[in-house]
């Protein structure tokens, strides 16, 4: 596999980091993220909790989940009807009709195709692999966050996506992150390249996300400056990830507060924020992003070489 280029960290970035992590030590989506990820309980196996948790990032992936959407009100846990007993059978024409039926959701024959493909496979194969990553993570989880847990994480993302249709780097993230396992791998969406593009020193083009290297590139580089910063990354990211305060926080923090399993009290971000750092990074001048792969087009990260 081509090694991605490393993007330099330089001290402005740090620096803007630790202001916009103060400015947003009281806000209520960060501080459920330190309960849910960082100081809680890690959460237990459950396949029903992990189907729920696939079908959100499905349903996700490309369309709005703000306060009261379509997407918001569907999957409110509680009523959430697209269950592993109701999706037994017919599984793609179930999807399809229960998400046409809701109405408002977009994609809806694609994410039903998806649906049952993934299925298929767990029922097949998958359940066992999927349940033996969890696992692994799960035990990193259960104790204070190492920066020796940042090779698991990224092998549990990189399986996520080879394995699971509709998934790519930013959703194979997602999932175990929702799950409330992960610290150090997030999903870089829109509005988090936004703030990186709006504070930091690189800019991202948010077109090239989708690819596996200039994915892990970006994310190398923010979790250099988290370090710097002295702030694990899954806060980082609920602090950024609505930034221009639409709702979009206070909607994903009540889907990741009812998918939890065993979660902790909401903990005091001023107490919690920085966690434990997890390695220092050089201070160096800024640098440009440039397009990674040959020939334009970036090749395929596989995850053979996670053990």
């Amino acid at each position: 596999m081509r090694a991605a280029q490393k993007l330099g960290v330089t001290a402005k970035d740090v620096e803007a980091v630790l202001k916009y992590m103060e400015s947003r030590r009281d806000d209520r989506f960060v501080n459920e993220r330190i309960s849910l990820n960082v100081t809680g309980p890690a959460p237990a196996w459950d396949r029903e909790q992990f189907w729920f948790v696939l079908l959100g990032c499905l349903l996700t992936s490309q369309q709005r989940s703000t306060t009261g959407s379509p997407v918001d009100r569907f999957l409110n846990p509680k009523d959430f009807a697209l269950t592993l007993p109701g999706c037994a059978s017919n599984t793609e024409a179930t999807v399809r009709e229960v998400l046409t039926i809701f109405g408002g959701i977009r994609f809806a024959p694609t994410i039903a195709r998806r649906a049952a493909s993934n299925l298929g496979w767990l029922e097949e194969r998958g359940w066992a692999e999927v349940e033996n990553w969890f696992r692994r993570l799960a035990q990193q989880r259960a104790r204070a966050a190492l920066p020796t847990d940042t090779a698991n994480e990224r092998c549990a993302a990189r399986f996520a996506a080879a394995e699971l249709d509709g998934i790519g780097p930013k959703q194979g993230r997602n999932l175990w992150q929702w799950l409330g396992l992960t610290r150090y791998e997030i999903p870089l969406d829109s509005r988090v390249a936004k703030w990186i593009n709006k504070h930091l020193s690189v800019r991202v083009d948010k077109d090239q996300l989708p690819g596996h290297l200039y994915y892990e590139m970006i994310l190398d580089y923010v979790q250099a400056v988290c370090a710097g910063a002295n702030v694990l990354p899954c806060v980082f990211d609920a602090a950024a990830f609505d930034d221009s305060d639409t709702g979009e926080s206070a909607a994903r923090a009540r889907r990741e507060r009812g998918a939890s399993v065993g979660t902790a009290p909401v903990t005091d971000a001023r107490t919690l924020m920085t966690a434990e750092r997890f390695g220092r990074c050089g201070l160096t001048s800024s640098a440009t992003v440039s397009r990674t792969g040959e020939n334009g087009r970036e090749p395929s990260v596989a995850h053979d070489d996670c053990t």
